[in-house]
């Protein structure tokens, strides 16, 4: 999407899942450090260790979701 290819390619981008093993979010975050994110990360236990932790939360905007799923690399332009 323009959305993505307007981002700086040293914007933190961050992905997190509920699926075993977090792999979505690290497969997000491999495949958008290909594509020069370099700080494309994935949250080791998802949300719901991040927030066990007592790290901060912030809402920033609402998650873009397509047909019930998250939009791949690909849709968004950037595999």
């Amino acid at each position: 999407s323009d959305l993505v290819r307007a981002l700086p390619s040293d914007t933190r981008l961050v992905f997190y899942c509920s699926c075993p093993n977090d792999a979505a979010s690290a497969t997000f975050a491999l495949r958008f450090r290909k594509a020069g994110f370099k700080n494309a990360i994935a949250i080791e236990g998802g949300s719901d260790a991040w927030s066990q932790a007592g790290l901060p939360v912030e809402a920033v905007g609402p998650l873009v979701v397509v047909d019930g799923a998250i939009p791949t690399p690909r849709q968004t332009g950037v595999a």
